[in-house]
């Protein structure tokens, strides 16, 4: 009698324990919209609000981003247009550029950035999109997203050149590129 009660109470507090992880595996990432950074596609200008509700929010992920200044993202259908817009560009930037290469068996995408600025809205506007984020060490620093609810979703691999990496601010580089995503986990 004993034991049954002792292996009842277990079970009781696994399902309890077990539960509370289902339903915090769900539950969505809150994600605060940069208001002041402006979004221009196919020569259009958007807040983010507005670029959700017209393109979804899968246009964060299928775009080739050129990032003007700290208040200005352009996206573009291809990395060739957007190369060509970074190339016209050059004259009056004056400062270097950040490319970001992502590896994945998709399209992937790149972001190219005039490092003069300190891009404290573009560090916010990838903040809390994912839980956690890890990078690794050697030339670059690898940053590897997965689907944190069905194991199987879309993976990031930004590769960040070492020389710029304190371009966001000690500590910032991880804050500076998560995601855009209701919820992920770290693995490899």
């Amino acid at each position: 009698m004993k034991t049954f009660f002792k292996s009842s109470i277990f079970i009781v507090l696994f399902s309890v324990i077990i539960g509370c992880s289902k339903s915090e595996l769900q539950e969505p990432v809150e994600v605060s919209e940069i208001e002041n950074t402006t979004y221009h596609f196919k020569g259009k200008t958007f807040s983010e609000k507005e670029l959700t509700e017209v393109y979804g929010s899968d246009v964060f992920y299928n775009t080739d981003w050129f990032i003007e200044d700290e208040n200005h993202a352009f996206l573009f259908d291809d990395k060739e247009s957007r190369d060509d817009y970074a190339f016209k560009q050059n004259a009056k930037m004056n400062g270097g550029q950040l490319t970001f290469f992502e590896s994945s068996r998709q399209r992937g995408r790149s972001v190219r950035i005039n490092v003069k600025y300190n891009y404290q809205n573009l560090n916010r506007f990838w903040r809390n999109r994912v839980r956690s984020a890890n990078s690794g060490n050697g030339v670059g620093y690898p940053i590897t997203f997965y689907d944190r609810l069905n194991f199987r979703g879309q993976s990031k691999f930004f590769l960040i050149r070492k020389r710029f990496g304190g371009v966001f601010g000690s500590g910032t580089v991880l804050d500076g590129f998560k995601a855009r995503a209701d919820s992920f986990r770290i693995g490899r």
